[in-house]
This record gives C-alpha cells, structure tokens and sequence, in this order.
C-alpha cells in the first residue's frame, strides 16, 4: 500500500470515529429523562421533621403507656376466653359436683330438721301433760319426782360455789415453790459500764492436763457488744462468747453466760457474779468499787 492510501484510510477511520461518538452523543440524549418536581416531597419531608421534632418526652410517654394499656387489655381478654373454654369443657363435670354437694347438704338439713321435729313434738306433748295437771286434786310431787326429778332438786337445792383455798402469805423475798422468776436478759447491758471486764474460767471437760480455760470479754456501753480482750473478736451477746468458751471446754452444750461469766477484779484478781442485778445491782451501788473492773486501757 502506498503513501496516499495509508492517508485515505486513517481519514476514513477518523470519519468513522466522529460519526460513532455523533451516535453516541444522540443515544445519550435520547436517554435522559425528566426528573420530577421534588418541592413537594421536600415539603412533605419538612412537614414530617417538624412533626416529629414537636412531640416532648410526655407526649411519647403517654403514646407508649396508651399503647401497653391496649396490649394488656388484649392479653387480658385473651386469657378470659382461653380460660371460658376450658370452664365449657368441664361445664357438665362442675354441674355433678354441684348437684351431688346440694343433695348432701339437703340430706344433712333434712335429718337435722327430723330431729327437731321430734324434739317439738316430744315437747307440745310435755306441756299439754303439764298443763292438764290439777295442783289441787292430783300428786304433782309425786309426778315431779318420777319424772323431773333432777329438775326439782336444782331448785330446792342450788349449788353453791365452793371457797377457793387462799394463797399462803409469801415471806418477803422468799420464791414461791414451783415457780421460775422471769429475767429480761436484753435489759441487762444497761446495769453494765463501758469497757468493764467479765471472766469466765473453769476446767477442760475430759482433758484435766489443759488445766483451766479461762476467756476475758470487754464491754462496749455504746455498741452493747462485747470483745474478746485478747484477740478483740467481737460477741453480739454475751452467750456468743459463752459459746466459744464452752466448746474451748469441750462441751457440746451452752450454760447460762449471764452465771458462767463474772465481773473480774483488774486489782484483786477476784470475781464477782452478775446474774442477779435486777435483785443487787451492786455495780450502781458501789461506782467507785465497780471502777476496779474496768480496763481504761482498752481500744476497740
């Protein structure tokens, strides 16, 4: 091919370009389309923004309560028919029990009123023996005796009541036999004073070589509680730490604390018994003595 050919071709070809990008460019066009006016909808979009943005908390606090009260209502009315059903189906079965529950209570009012009957019956023939009697011409004691004779002697001769035996004059102090003095154990803290110590101390049960097992308490007058004095554990109640002390014994069983654990002297080393304050409250009558059981010393 020569040189004026080659410049014919690539003409050609570059007609033929210009031409399909021409076809192009009219397919597009033809493709285009017309959008709708979207003002509206935009408004609409507004509207509703504006909708939404006005409802307040309360507003859709009351939707959703209003909405709850209707699906309670529903399940509610659900739940009624559901059980109406099961109530028809069993309708003939509570309809015998019905029946056979009047039938025994009709039977038992019936025999109950056939006594009564009978009761009046045996009675109008009492009066109308009672009333044809002749006080003057007939043996009415006779008549009396032979038939109501109970009913004679309860009137001539009443009953008395009989003298009930009077108590024994109590000597003071002295304990009326077979009887138990009732003691308010939660009133005794208050005989007791801050930080005052209590000992109780007595032999192990079975080991005699562990000698004696003796456990020191502190009270608190604020708390009412008491405290180990050597490891400063704390006792709600004195029995509590009556129950250490005990199984330290090797007792399985608890005593009395307020008789096991004593006021223990700091100075004489001496013990002095607290079970009956509420007789000797020897701790108020004797503040400076008492002063001798009380570690100062002690921290809580």
């Amino acid at each position: 091919m020569n040189t004026e050919k080659k410049v014919k071709v690539l003409k050609t070809k570059k007609q033929l370009v210009v031409q399909e990008e021409e076809k192009v460019e009219e397919k597009v066009e033809e493709k285009v389309v017309e959008l709708p006016d979207l003002e509206p909808l935009e408004e609409l979009q507004e509207d509703i923004i504006s909708n939404t943005s006005s409802n307040t908390d309360e507003d859709v606090d009351e939707e959703l309560a209003e909405q709850e009260k209707i699906i309670k209502e529903a399940m509610e009315k659900a739940e009624h028919l559901r059980m109406k059903k099961q109530l028809l189906k069993r309708s003939g079965e509570f309809l015998e029990k019905l029946k056979e529950t009047k039938n025994a209570e009709l039977l038992t009012i019936t025999d109950e009123l056939r006594k009564v009957i009978k009761q009046k019956e045996k009675l109008e023939e009492e009066v109308e023996t009672l009333e044809g009697i002749n006080v003057e011409e007939d043996d009415v004691m006779g008549f009396l005796t032979e038939n109501y004779a109970d009913f004679v002697n309860g009137i001539a001769f009443p009953k008395t009541e009989e003298p009930k035996p009077k108590a024994k004059p109590s000597v003071e102090g002295e304990k009326p036999k077979g009887t138990r003095t009732a003691i308010d154990r939660k009133s005794y803290p208050d005989y007791l004073l801050d930080r005052m110590v209590f000992q109780a101390s007595a032999n192990h049960k079975t080991d005699k070589g562990l000698g004696k097992i003796t456990l020191e308490v502190v009270f608190n007058a604020e708390t009412k509680k008491f405290y180990n004095r050597e490891t400063k554990k704390e006792y709600a109640l004195l029995q509590d730490a009556n129950r250490d002390w005990c199984f330290s014994r090797g007792y399985d069983k608890l005593g009395n604390a307020w008789e096991d654990f004593k006021a223990y002297n700091l100075k004489t080393k001496q013990t002095k018994g607290i079970q009956l304050l509420h007789k000797d409250n020897w701790i108020a009558d004797s503040i400076s003595g008492a002063a001798e059981y009380i570690d100062k010393k002690f921290k809580f």
